[in-house]
C-alpha cells in the first residue's frame, strides 16, 4: 500500500482509472484472487476466513479512494454468480482470466428507473426463434467499473413480471449493440462508473447463467458479501475522516490555543471515535457470524 498505491492514488483519480497492471501485480503476490478456487487461478491461503477479507478491505480503504477499493472488489460481486451457477463452459471461458486480472469484470443490475428494486428490472432478453441466442435490450446505470470491464454479468427479464422472470447472462465488451458511456460523478472518479445500453445484443444461449428465471435468487445470495464489503470501506473512510479532523485540530489555533485544546472540540472528537469504534466492533461481530455461519 505504502509503496505501490499511496504515492500514485491521486494521479489515478485524476486519470479516472486504477491501472490493471496494479491488479496483475497484486495477483502475482496472491492478493487479488485469494477468495477463489486454485483450479481457476485463485490463491487461497490456509485457513482463510471472513476476518482476512475484512482486514484486506480495511487496508484498501486506507487509500481513501473508492476507485481503488472497487478495483479490487467489484469483481467479487460480479463473479460469484458465474462460479455458483454457471456451466463448466462459462467457467472455463471466463473465470481464470478474471481471477488473475487479465480481464476486468462488472455487474450490471441497476437501471435508470430501478436501483434497489431488482425484482422489477425492465431490461429484456428474448429467446430467438432458432433457440440459439437471446436478444438483450435495455439500459443499465451507475455500473461501477463499467468503463474498464471486458466482461459483464447482466440481469435481464426472460419471463413475466416480478422476481421469477429474471435471468443472468455473461456479455463481452465489443459485442454489437452493447454501448458503454462513462458517467461523470462527483467523486470516485477512478471507479469507472458507466451507463450501459443494450440494443439487440445477441447473446449465445450458452452465456445464460443457470436456468431461466433463477437470476433473482442468485443475485440475492450474493448481496450479503457486497454489503459487508461496502460497510468495511465506509468504516475505514470514517476512520480517515477522524484522523484528518484530529490532525487539523492539532494544527489550527483559535483564541491562542489549538482547536484540540478546546473542550468542546475534544468532546466532538470523542463522539466521532466512539461511533467509528462501535461500528467497527459490530462489523467484526458480523464477520464472526459469517465465518461461523450463524
Amino acid at each position: 500500500m505504502d509503496q505501490q498505491v499511496l504515492p500514485h492514488i491521486q494521479q489515478w483519480e485524476e486519470e479516472g482509472e486504477v491501472p490493471i497492471t496494479l491488479l496483475q501485480l497484486a495477483a502475482s503476490e496472491g492478493l487479488y484472487g485469494f477468495q477463489w478456487p486454485e483450479e481457476y487461478g485463485g490463491t487461497p491461503p490456509p485457513e482463510f476466513d471472513v476476518f482476512h477479507d475484512l482486514i484486506f478491505l480495511d487496508e484498501l480503504g486506507r487509500s481513501g479512494s473508492a476507485g481503488l477499493v472497487l478495483a479490487f472488489n467489484i469483481y467479487t460481486m460480479a463473479l460469484p454468480p458465474l462460479l455458483k451457477a454457471g456451466s463448466e463452459y462459462l467457467k472455463n471461458r471466463y473465470v481464470r482470466d478474471i481471477v488473475t486480472a487479465k480481464k476486468r469484470m462488472a455487474l450490471c443490475i441497476s437501471e435508470p428507473t430501478h436501483g434497489s428494486d431488482v425484482a422489477n428490472i425492465l431490461s429484456t432478453a428474448e429467446l430467438s426463434k432458432e433457440g440459439t441466442h437471446y436478444l438483450l435490450n435495455g439500459q443499465k446505470k451507475w455500473i461501477t467499473w463499467g468503463t474498464h470491464a471486458a466482461v459483464f454479468t447482466v440481469v435481464a427479464r426472460t419471463g413475466g413480471s416480478g422476481r421469477s422472470g429474471l435471468s443472468l447472462f455473461i456479455l463481452e465488451r465489443g459485442w454489437e449493440g452493447l454501448h458503454i458511456r462513462k458517467m461523470k460523478t462527483q467523486g470516485g472518479w477512478s471507479a469507472g462508473t458507466a451507463f450501459v445500453t443494450m440494443e439487440d445484443v445477441e447473446v449465445p444461449v450458452e452465456n445464460l447463467v443457470g436456468t431461466p428465471g433463477t437470476g433473482f435468487k442468485i443475485i440475492l445470495e450474493n448481496f450479503n458479501h457486497e454489503r459487508f464489503a461496502i460497510a468495511a470501506h465506509a468504516l475505514r473512510c470514517a476512520r480517515l475522516c477522524v484522523e484528518e479532523a484530529i490532525r487539523y485540530a492539532r494544527q489550527r489555533k483559535t483564541f491562542g490555543r489549538r482547536l484540540i485544546d478546546h473542550q468542546v472540540i475534544r468532546f466532538k472528537v470523542a463522539e466521532m471515535v466512539m461511533r467509528v469504534e462501535s461500528a467497527h466492533a459490530y462489523e467484526e461481530q458480523i464477520a464472526f457470524q459469517m465465518a461461523n455461519k450463524i
